[in-house]
């Protein structure tokens, strides 16, 4: 009863806390590719040039400061809170996990190209490196991490759909010419073994290896397996780079592997899947709450997701005991003089 509504997380609605144990409600979905994203409020973060503007710079110092600047925002956040300018409400930020996009571009005609840092699987590498650095800076209450770096999409994701060469079935197009109904939620990449490790296994591997908290996995079906249940990813990830963070899905990309994908027969095999492959944090609304309900197969899993999502919590400092005198992070006031000197220099 407890542990499916702590794993369960969507855009709109946390994941459940434990009121008896003094675990608070906790989002696990923050957005951060240009600095953190929260719009209507003050104080006003700071934003920052998009991912390829920032990677243009070639500057690795500058990369870590991004990450700085965003995770000591969400810290501020986190402590302090911020003042709904709709409503005049006070609200305070519910998690320390924050997304960067490192996906690499294959098709320049891709409607995320802005966010990643280009290309390159090297410059992704070292960009991605630098930036979970400057997230997880010993900066925090007793030296804990500012916040919690986390690298999505996890892995072969680079397509939205549209006219392109990656969707030129026939068999697919409707209504509007040229076009056709495949997409990020039914597309299946085959890639080869040389390019899946060499290419894009590479900025993720530099994530892993800079100790990043949290990941994020894609819709994509990536040789047959869905990226989220994918056994070859859990094989890359724990058991060759020993990768002990949060793996959290892409809203609804579990339930994508059962349909349109087909990966599984049921929603049910589906999450149990995803569980088996170690994903821990499930973004779909209430699927493991009302959805499905969880097998007694599935509760070893289970515990070890919420073993994984609260040793992150822990190392950041969420269950030590308040410091006597501590007034909290500081807001980061240098953010717009960053944001500028980046634009400069990815220009």
């Amino acid at each position: 009863e407890e542990l499916a509504p702590m794993l369960n997380n969507d855009l709109l609605k946390k994941a459940a806390g434990v009121p008896r144990l003094g675990i608070k409600p906790y989002s696990y979905i923050t957005e951060a590719a240009h600095g953190l994203i929260k719009n209507s409020v003050k104080p006003t973060p700071a934003v920052l040039p998009q991912g390829i503007v920032l990677a243009a710079s070639f500057n690795s110092s500058l990369w870590k400061a991004v990450g700085e600047l965003s995770a000591q925002t969400v810290r501020y956040y986190s402590e302090t809170g911020y003042r709904q300018t709709w409503d005049n409400g006070h609200g305070f930020q519910d998690g320390l996990l924050i997304h960067n996009n490192i996906n690499l571009i294959v098709d320049p005609r891709w409607g995320r190209v802005q966010e990643t840092p280009g290309e390159c699987p090297f410059l992704a590498a070292r960009f991605e490196h630098e930036w979970v650095a400057g997230v997880q800076a010993a900066k925090g209450p007793r030296n804990v991490s500012l916040a919690a770096a986390s690298c999505k999409h996890f892995a072969v994701y680079g397509f939205e759909g549209g006219p392109t060469l990656l969707n030129a079935s026939t068999g697919l197009r409707s209504i509007v010419p040229g076009f056709s109904a495949l997409n990020r939620h039914n597309l299946k990449a085959t890639v080869t073994a040389q390019d899946l490790e060499d290419t894009y296994l590479t900025p993720f591997r530099a994530c892993a290896g800079a100790g990043a908290m949290g990941m994020m996995c894609s819709y994509t079906d990536f040789n047959g397996e869905a990226a989220c249940a994918s056994l070859l990813g859990k094989s890359k990830l724990r058991d060759e780079w020993g990768w002990e963070g949060v793996m959290v899905t892409d809203c609804d990309s579990i339930s994508d592997s059962f349909s349109p994908l087909g990966l599984a027969t049921s929603l049910e095999q589906a999450v149990e899947k995803a569980l088996a492959a170690d994903t821990n944090i499930f973004c779909s609304r209430e699927l493991l709450i009302k959805t499905v309900t969880p097998t007694a197969s599935m509760y070893p899993d289970m515990r070890r997701s919420v073993g994984r999502v609260l040793k992150m919590r822990f190392e950041t400092g969420e269950f030590d005991p308040p410091l006597p005198n501590y007034k909290g992070v500081a807001w980061p006031a240098w953010g717009d003089t960053l944001a500028l000197e980046a634009a400069v220099q990815g220009s």
